[in-house]
């Protein structure tokens, strides 16, 4: 039985200004994004990898429901967020967000 309720906990104002913030990083660190059911990895470049790490903690903080983590490499930063069949919803929202692929 899930507790938390499934939405993020951003009002209107500081969700655009988030997904600004990912939108902005996205242009000029992102390489690759792909869905795969629950789970969609993106890929950047390694200069990105503090940005990431701020960022990741915020998500957690509003959007506790999905699962979030960084595998960063020396060639890259691989961001993987997860979402079970209740999370699907968001995780769809952040794929379009992220032009993923699959």
């Amino acid at each position: 039985m899930r507790e938390l309720p499934i939405a993020c906990s951003l009002d209107a104002a500081d969700g655009a200004r988030r997904m600004e913030q990912w939108r902005r990083l996205g242009e000029h660190a992102q390489l690759d994004a792909h869905r795969d059911g629950h789970t969609l990895a993106i890929t950047y470049r390694p200069l990105a990898l503090a940005e990431l790490q701020r960022l990741v903690e915020a998500e957690r903080s509003c959007c506790s429901f999905l699962a979030w983590s960084l595998s960063p490499s020396p060639d890259r930063v691989v961001l993987t967020i997860q979402a079970d069949d209740a999370g699907d919803p968001e995780l769809s929202r952040l794929a379009g967000l992220f032009g993923a692929s699959g």
